[in-house]
């Protein structure tokens, strides 16, 4: 599963412990920063994700983040399996948004029972989206001609 991290820049140093021990965690969760804020590093397009991470920290939420966030919003839309996890990081107030959100309140970033919780919420929305990439790659009718040719050689 490819999860963008959207962050204040002046947050850098907890997105990046909150980052790593998501990776200890969940060594096959591959979570990206923003390539706005780092170019060079190995990033992925906004539309490639499968899940945002909306981190508020300290400093707040940035031009850019409310900006992502907008694009998250416009895309849940129309994806339902694309989800958006917010997180109020340290202690951060919950800023002041056009939609509600529920919040997954983080005092410690690298606290390993609050980023478990995290994890199990991007596991379910990992395990819907490959049910349904299954299902669009075999199609509907296929899945049918397979049940149909199980049932008929008794498996």
């Amino acid at each position: 599963m490819r999860v963008l991290l959207s962050f204040n820049a002046e947050d850098v140093a907890l997105a990046e412990a909150f980052r790593a021990t998501l990776f200890i965690l969940a060594p096959d969760l591959e979570v990206f920063f923003s390539p706005i804020l780092y170019e060079g590093y190995r990033a992925i397009k906004f539309h490639e994700a499968d899940a945002l991470i909306f981190f508020v920290a300290r400093h707040g939420l940035s031009d850019l983040q409310r900006q992502e966030l907008h694009r998250a919003f416009k895309r849940a839309k129309t994806d339902s399996e694309f989800t958006i996890v917010p997180v109020l990081a340290g202690s951060a107030n919950p800023p002041e948004l056009s939609t509600s959100l529920d919040w997954i309140d983080v005092p410690v970033v690298t606290d390993q029972n609050t980023l478990t919780e995290i994890i199990a919420v991007l596991e379910s929305c990992s395990a819907r989206t490959e049910r349904t990439r299954e299902r669009r790659s075999h199609g509907f009718g296929s899945v049918l001609l397979e049940r149909l040719s199980a049932q008929r050689t008794g498996r």
